[in-house]
Protein backbone atom coordinates (compact mmCIF):
# COMPACT_ATOMS: atom_id res chain seq x y z
CA UNK A 1 0.00 0.00 0.00
CA UNK A 2 1.45 3.28 -1.19
CA UNK A 3 0.22 6.43 1.05
CA UNK A 4 1.81 9.84 -0.37
CA UNK A 5 0.38 13.30 0.60
CA UNK A 6 1.57 16.51 -1.19
CA UNK A 7 2.47 19.66 1.15
CA UNK A 8 0.53 22.84 0.23
CA UNK A 9 2.21 25.69 1.76
CA UNK A 10 2.82 24.91 5.17
CA UNK A 11 -0.06 22.06 5.78
CA UNK A 12 -0.43 18.66 4.66
CA UNK A 13 -2.97 17.90 1.81
CA UNK A 14 -2.79 14.06 1.39
CA UNK A 15 -4.38 11.67 -1.11
CA UNK A 16 -4.31 7.86 0.05
CA UNK A 17 -3.33 5.71 -2.49
CA UNK A 18 -3.98 1.31 -2.64
CA UNK A 19 -3.27 -0.67 -5.36
CA UNK A 20 -6.15 -2.58 -3.81
CA UNK A 21 -8.44 0.15 -2.76
CA UNK A 22 -9.57 3.88 -3.43
CA UNK A 23 -9.40 6.20 -0.52
CA UNK A 24 -10.99 9.38 0.03
CA UNK A 25 -9.29 12.94 0.13
CA UNK A 26 -7.76 14.28 3.51
CA UNK A 27 -8.30 18.16 2.98
CA UNK A 28 -6.45 20.30 6.13
CA UNK A 29 -8.59 19.43 8.80
CA UNK A 30 -8.20 15.81 8.23
CA UNK A 31 -8.17 13.41 11.17
CA UNK A 32 -3.87 12.77 10.88
CA UNK A 33 -2.65 10.88 14.54
CA UNK A 34 0.67 11.43 15.93
CA UNK A 35 2.07 9.38 18.72
CA UNK A 36 5.73 9.08 19.84
CA UNK A 37 7.83 6.32 18.40
CA UNK A 38 7.54 3.15 20.42
CA UNK A 39 4.13 4.23 21.82
CA UNK A 40 1.24 2.00 20.88
CA UNK A 41 -2.15 2.78 19.25
CA UNK A 42 -4.45 3.14 22.03
CA UNK A 43 -7.01 5.54 22.44
CA UNK A 44 -5.45 6.85 25.86
CA UNK A 45 -1.93 8.07 23.61
CA UNK A 46 -3.61 8.79 20.31
CA UNK A 47 -3.96 12.58 19.94
CA UNK A 48 -5.55 13.72 16.64
CA UNK A 49 -5.29 17.43 14.71
CA UNK A 50 -3.42 18.95 12.16
CA UNK A 51 -0.30 18.37 10.72
CA UNK A 52 1.66 21.23 9.06
CA UNK A 53 5.12 21.14 7.68
CA UNK A 54 7.88 23.21 6.03
CA UNK A 55 10.16 23.02 3.20
CA UNK A 56 12.96 21.24 5.50
CA UNK A 57 10.63 18.81 6.65
CA UNK A 58 10.54 19.79 10.02
CA UNK A 59 6.87 19.47 11.10
CA UNK A 60 4.48 21.15 13.81
CA UNK A 61 1.27 18.50 15.19
CA UNK A 62 -1.35 20.66 16.64
CA UNK A 63 -4.06 18.92 18.79
CA UNK A 64 -7.73 19.18 17.47
CA UNK A 65 -10.23 21.63 18.64
CA UNK A 66 -11.79 18.71 20.60
CA UNK A 67 -8.74 18.85 23.05
CA UNK A 68 -9.18 21.08 26.12
CA UNK A 69 -5.70 22.13 25.76
CA UNK A 70 -4.02 22.99 22.46
CA UNK A 71 -0.46 21.26 22.61
CA UNK A 72 2.31 21.10 19.58
CA UNK A 73 4.40 18.33 19.07
CA UNK A 74 7.58 19.42 16.71
CA UNK A 75 10.29 17.28 15.05
CA UNK A 76 11.28 15.98 12.05
CA UNK A 77 8.95 13.56 10.29
CA UNK A 78 11.50 10.62 10.28
CA UNK A 79 11.47 10.53 13.87
CA UNK A 80 8.01 10.15 14.38
CA UNK A 81 5.32 7.37 13.86
CA UNK A 82 1.98 8.60 12.00
CA UNK A 83 -1.47 7.11 12.08
CA UNK A 84 -3.55 8.60 9.16
CA UNK A 85 -7.44 8.18 9.70
CA UNK A 86 -9.22 6.73 6.70
CA UNK A 87 -12.26 8.43 6.60
CA UNK A 88 -13.92 5.60 4.67
CA UNK A 89 -12.87 2.94 7.04
CA UNK A 90 -12.28 4.87 10.15
CA UNK A 91 -9.31 2.68 10.51
CA UNK A 92 -6.00 3.38 11.29
CA UNK A 93 -2.63 2.33 9.61
CA UNK A 94 1.16 2.74 10.92
CA UNK A 95 4.09 4.49 9.72
CA UNK A 96 6.86 5.97 9.23
CA UNK A 97 7.15 9.12 7.43
CA UNK A 98 9.57 10.06 4.64
CA UNK A 99 9.88 13.43 3.30
CA UNK A 100 11.21 14.01 -0.22
CA UNK A 101 10.98 17.58 -2.10
CA UNK A 102 7.75 18.26 -1.63
CA UNK A 103 6.47 15.10 -0.65
CA UNK A 104 6.04 12.99 2.40
CA UNK A 105 5.08 9.30 2.28
CA UNK A 106 3.98 7.16 5.32
CA UNK A 107 5.78 3.46 4.69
Amino acid sequence: MVKSAELTGRCAKAVLRSEEKSFSKLEDNATIAMVKKNNELSSKRVHSGKMCCDARAQCVFTLGSSIARQREFEGTLKREAVYVKDALRMSCYRGRINVTNNSLSIS
